[in-house]
């Protein structure tokens, strides 16, 4: 096998494993993830603290502590009559793994 045959074999093996993580990572946050798309919650980071939004999107954030991770979401601010705005705000909690 050649070099550059070898090499094509490994980026194809690297793709099968991130596919294969991201596979991972996304059911780890269906099954665990405090918010699901569509939850109300109330934003706690960025500028729009203590106002209300529509859960567009969560993850699981990298390791930021020694001894957890973070849940994130991501959604739009509500407006006065309940619809969701433009405006965008972040929601994120910090775990350990006991609670993972």
């Amino acid at each position: 096998m050649t070099y550059p045959e070898r090499i094509a074999e490994i980026n194809a093996e690297i793709k099968a494993l991130n596919d294969k993580k991201r596979e991972l990572i996304k059911e780890w946050v269906d099954k665990r993830h405090p918010l699901k798309v569509g939850d109300v919650v109330t934003v706690n980071g960025c500028s729009y603290e203590g106002k209300q939004m529509l859960v567009t999107e969560c993850w699981v954030g990298r390791i930021t502590y020694p001894d957890g991770w973070e849940w994130d979401a991501i959604g739009n601010i509500l407006k006065k009559d309940g619809t969701p705005g433009m405006r965008s705000a972040e929601w994120s909690r910090r775990v350990t793994e006991e609670e993972m």
